[in-house]
C-alpha cells in the first residue's frame, strides 16, 4: 500500500470518530503520556493543537501548564513548509492565545520574546508531541505529506545533538492509527514511542 493510499483509509476511519470517542479516547491517551513526561522531569514539551478528526492533546497541555511546566505549539511560516514553536503564557486560558493561521489550524499569536530556540535549552530534556495519520509497529509516522514534521524535527535533532540536549519524540494516536507495516522514505523521521488511547509504544531507534 502506498503512502496516499494509506492517507486515505486512514482518513476514512477518522471521520468516522464521533465526538465522545474523540474525548474519551484523547483523555486516556493524554493521561498516560502526562505520567510518563512527569516521571521523566522533561524542561519543556513542544505540543501541537489538534484537528477536527486528530486525536487532541488539548488535556496534557492544559494539565503541563497547570505544573507551571513549559508548552509550546506550532505556528506555520506562511508560504513555506517550514514551522516554529512558541511558548504559552501558563497564566493565561490556551484558546485566548490562539488564532486561525494556515490551513484553518487554530495557531499561536506570534510574539517573538515567546519563539522556541533550542539554543535557550542547552543540556536540558525535550519531549516533541507529533500528531500523525498513522505510526508503525517500529516508530514509523506517516503525516498529511506536506512535510512540515519532518522539515522541523530533522532540523531540531540536529541543533540538540549539538547542545547537548536529550530529544524524545512521542506520537500520538488513536490505537487503530497504528499499523505494523508503513513506508517510509529516507527523509522521514522515527518516533521514539507513540502513545494511544490503549497503551504505550516504545521503540528503538530505526534510523
Amino acid at each position: 500500500m502506498t503512502k496516499n493510499e494509506l492517507r486515505k483509509l486512514l482518513k476514512t476511519e477518522l471521520s468516522a470518530v464521533s465526538a465522545e470517542k474523540k474525548l474519551s479516547a484523547s483523555k486516556k491517551a493524554c493521561g498516560l503520556l502526562f505520567e510518563f513526561v512527569l516521571k521523566n522531569n522533561f524542561d519543556i514539551v513542544l505540543s501541537y493543537i489538534d484537528l477536527k478528526n486528530e486525536i487532541s492533546p488539548q488535556e496534557i497541555n492544559c494539565a503541563l501548564m497547570m505544573k507551571n511546566k513549559i508548552v509550546a505549539v506550532p505556528k506555520v511560516v506562511p508560504k513555506t513548509q517550514r514551522m516554529n514553536f512558541y511558548i504559552l503564557d501558563n497564566s493565561i486560558k490556551i484558546l485566548k492565545q490562539l488564532e486561525t493561521g494556515a490551513f484553518g489550524i487554530s495557531e499561536p499569536i506570534e510574539k517573538k520574546q515567546n519563539l522556541f530556540n533550542a539554543d535557550n535549552f542547552v543540556q536540558k530534556k525535550i519531549c516533541v508531541v507529533v500528531p500523525g495519520v498513522a505510526f508503525g509497529s517500529k516508530g514509523q509516522r506517516l503525516g498529511h505529506g506536506m512535510g512540515f514534521y519532518d522539515i522541523y524535527l530533522s532540523s531540531l535533532k540536529k541543533k540538540c545533538a549539538q547542545n547537548n540536549c536529550e530529544l524524545f519524540l512521542a506520537g500520538l494516536c488513536f490505537d487503530f492509527q497504528i499499523k505494523e507495516n508503513i513506508p517510509v522514505d529516507e527523509n522521514d523521521i522515527f518516533m521514539d514511542s507513540v502513545f494511544s488511547d490503549r497503551k504505550c509504544y516504545f521503540f528503538e531507534s530505526a534510523e
